[in-house]
């Protein structure tokens, strides 16, 4: 991680950069900006991937990939993978663990007959179901209040083993000034200048400018996305009862009362797609300096 945030941060000398594609097509740079996204951004560079240890990773397949019921040698991974994977695979692991006890109660709810619902018509079974009714209603109920306790307990407890973690790893409570932060590499500032708290030179890019793409450009486009989604969920709504009021009984054209969700369920999908495009649009757009602020406009 520190090597790529190394490389992304390698930026052009005074003067820009030529780069030369293929035989006579040359790529600029301009000064300051950073060389390995400029690339990523013309196609240059698809991905950036580290090499593999052999020996390391052979020693994680026999102590961790290979076995069963040991526990995951935490270490090792946060070693070589960093801790934040190491993290990943230490919530998962107690996740798993977790869950058994939710899992062992519900199969013996389940096999005793509390997950059952039955009804009867007849006079002399009415009080037999009605016991089984009641004994099902109250396994419900109470397994409803174990799993809410035990989701809390659980939260509780993944904290402290979270915080033990960090506090192993030397991540604990790990929260640096933003102001002290170095510039993402994608920043493009309109000049250089000195950053106000470490007094390093650093791209700069005025506050107005941001305030300005923020409310004419952002907030604007956000809302008319919302509003168009509303509108078409509205209007699929509509379209919907429509479709089952006309052909909801129909034998031969049923399927067409589906045909509204259907195209709700694409819309929702190529909208997601084409948001997040534009979100990407949006936040390199706003120029912002930091990635905390860049993910977080």
């Amino acid at each position: 991680m520190i090597v790529k945030q190394i490389i992304d941060m390698m930026r052009a000398p005074k003067g820009g950069a030529q780069i030369k594609v293929g035989c006579d097509h040359y790529i600029t740079i301009s000064e300051g900006s950073a060389i390995v996204p400029a690339l990523s951004s013309r196609g240059l560079i698809d991905n950036i991937l580290p090499l593999h240890q052999k020996g390391a990773i052979k020693h994680l397949q026999q102590s961790w990939v290979l076995t069963l019921f040991e526990e995951q040698p935490l270490s090792l991974i946060s070693e070589y993978f960093g801790t934040e994977i190491a993290m990943y695979f230490a919530w998962l692991g107690y996740m798993t663990t977790a869950l058994w006890f939710p899992a062992i109660i519900g199969v013996l709810i389940f096999f005793f007959g509390g997950f059952r619902y039955s009804t009867s018509e007849n006079g002399e079974e009415q009080s037999e179901t009605a016991k089984c009714q009641l004994f099902s209603d109250v396994c419900f109920v109470g397994f409803a209040i174990f799993n809410c306790i035990w989701s809390t307990a659980y939260l509780e407890m993944w904290k402290r083993k979270q915080a033990d973690l960090a506090f192993k790893w030397g991540t604990f409570d790990v929260a640096p000034d933003p102001l002290l932060d170095d510039p993402r590499p994608a920043f493009k500032g309109d000049y250089f200048a000195p950053n106000p708290v470490s007094g390093h030179i650093e791209p700069y890019y005025p506050p107005w400018k941001h305030k300005l793409i923020r409310y004419c450009v952002t907030y604007p486009i956000t809302i008319v996305c919302i509003v168009a989604m509303f509108l078409a969920m509205l209007l699929t709504f509509k379209l919907q009862e429509q479709a089952t009021f006309f052909f909801g009984h129909s034998k031969l054209f049923w399927w067409i009362s589906s045909v509204p969700m259907v195209l709700y369920a694409l819309l929702i999908v190529t909208g997601d797609k084409y948001y997040r495009i534009l979100a990407l649009y949006l936040n390199d757009l706003g120029v912002y300096l930091s990635y905390i602020r860049w993910l977080h406009p």
